[in-house]
This record gives C-alpha cells, sequence and structure tokens, in this order.
C-alpha cells in the first residue's frame, strides 16, 4: 500500500476502467487476464483466471490521518468462490484481528499486517467459502465502496 498510479500502470498496464470519486479518491478496475495471486499453502505466484481486480487510490482520511498517499486498497473479487473456507484460513493465519457480518449475510475478517500500523489484509467468506480477499488501509470495509457510474460502454457494480 502507497504505491503510485504510475507504478500500478507500470505493472498491470492501463487499466479498463478508471472511475474518479467525489471524496477526490480513485478507483481503477482490471479484468481477470492481468491479475496474479498468491496460492496456499506456498507463495509461488500464477496466474488465476475468475478475478476482477480493483486499486483504491488517495484515500482522503489515508492522507489526513497518516499522510498516506496513493494505493490505500487492493480488491481481488472472485466470479467464483475459491473454495477456501474460514477454517482453511484461520488455520493458517489464527484468529482474525477483525471480524464482522456484512449487511448481505457474507461474513469478513481482517488480519492487522504490523503492530501500530492500519494496514490490513482481509478475506469475504460468502457461504463459508472465500468469494473476495485484499489489502486495505483501515479495517473498515465499507470504505471499499465506490460510487458506481458509467464511462463509456462500462458500467460495473460488485
Amino acid at each position: 500500500l502507497g504505491n503510485t498510479v504510475q507504478n500500478v500502470f507500470d505493472r498491470y498496464g492501463e487499466p479498463d476502467s478508471i472511475w474518479p470519486q467525489t471524496d477526490g479518491s480513485t478507483v481503477m478496475k482490471y479484468t481477470e487476464y492481468s491479475v496474479f495471486t498468491r496460492k496456499f499453502p506456498d507463495i509461488s505466484m500464477e496466474k488465476n483466471e475468475g478475478y476482477i481486480a480493483l486499486y483504491y487510490f488517495d484515500n482522503p482520511i489515508a492522507v489526513t490521518n497518516d499522510n498516506l498517499s496513493g494505493l490505500y486498497a487492493l480488491r481481488l473479487v472472485r466470479y467464483v468462490s475459491s473454495g477456501m473456507t474460514y477454517s482453511d484460513i484461520t488455520e493458517k493465519l489464527g484468529l482474525a484481528s477483525t471480524t464482522r457480518t456484512l449487511s448481505n449475510g457474507d461474513k469478513y475478517i481482517a488480519y492487522q499486517l504490523r503492530d501500530g500500523q492500519q494496514r490490513h489484509a482481509y478475506f469475504v467468506f460468502h457461504n463459508d467459502k472465500v468469494v473476495e480477499e485484499g489489502l486495505m488501509y483501515g479495517n473498515d470495509y465499507t470504505t471499499l465502496d465506490f460510487e458506481q457510474k458509467s464511462y463509456g460502454s462500462d458500467t460495473w457494480s460488485i
């Protein structure tokens, strides 16, 4: 977290869509062909089909509270569940520092990455299967909601 837009462009190329938000932040969408993920239990990187990646930049709260500009969240949203369960995750990582039930009934858990910092790894479970994972500033999943707008022919929502 904290990388610039240019670093993301250098690594993944141009996004499929860019959504400027009224709070000054920006959300960029990449489709599955450009996304890589970590695979349990090893840490090798491999191309993984079935994702949409959302990069979030310049959150006003992160800038104000911690002088963190640039990338403040990365969401990997799956078309289908990964097959990993809550038990699989907690067996590898231990109990989460934050656990919540979302308004749609899905379960959200977050792990603080380092004491004293506001950076978290998180997972969202639907019917006890991982459907989303990512990294974010803070542990309030609702900060990842964004204004769904149409830019050209691309209208998208989660």
